[in-house]
This record gives C-alpha cells, sequence and structure tokens, in this order.
C-alpha cells in the first residue's frame, strides 16, 4: 500500500472478496492509452495506421 492505496494485486484466490476493496482499474486500458500517448509524443503530426499482413 502506498498513500493507502493499493498498488499491486498479484493473485486472487476469490475474486467475490475484490468487492469491498472499491472499484479497480482496467490496467490493460491504462497500458493502451499508455502506449498511444508514447507513439504519438514520439511522431507528432504523423499518424501510425494498421498494416495488413502479407499475402
Amino acid at each position: 500500500m502506498l498513500d493507502g492505496q493499493i498498488q499491486t494485486i498479484r493473485s486472487v484466490v476469490n475474486p467475490d472478496k475484490l468487492g469491498r476493496m472499491g472499484p479497480v482499474a482496467d490496467a490493460w486500458a491504462i497500458a493502451r492509452e499508455a502506449n498511444r500517448a508514447r507513439r504519438s509524443a514520439d511522431r507528432p503530426g504523423c499518424r501510425r495506421t494498421r498494416q495488413r499482413p502479407a499475402r
């Protein structure tokens, strides 16, 4: 814990018991947003597009 907040949950035996801790963040969504922000900061004005695999 840091400043009264849980920082990491390493394992969950019974997920029903997590409800009393309050709302939790979506770690995958946070990671996606951080990656998007990092990419757009690396290339200002350049928009990346998804490339199709070669056939």
